[in-house]
């Protein structure tokens, strides 16, 4: 799953490094739809269940949000990596 910032590059990072091996799954991806949470879940699901490696492209900022997906990885009995993108202060804004 990857964390990190809204506008620091996730999804170009996601895209650039793992999108070709795995099914992205981001709530941007329903952004008019309602319970774009209980989707994501529901789609994470099934792509684990179909044997597909899966990358959560989210800012996933909480560890509650975190901990949804964590289970998810439990109940497919796959490992879980947590990618963290971080920003330099410095360079914010320029």
């Amino acid at each position: 799953m990857r964390v990190g910032l809204q506008g620091t590059g996730t999804s170009t990072w996601v895209a650039d490094h793992l999108a070709a091996t795995y099914a992205v799954v981001s709530k941007d991806h329903w952004s008019n739809a309602r319970r774009r949470e209980v989707r994501q879940k529901r789609v994470v699901r099934e792509l684990l269940a179909a044997g597909r490696s899966v990358v959560v492209d989210n800012t996933n900022p909480s560890r509650e949000e975190r901990a949804a997906l964590v289970e998810l990885a439990r109940e497919a009995q796959v490992p879980v990596r947590a990618v963290e993108g971080l920003v330099r202060v410095d360079l914010v804004g320029t």
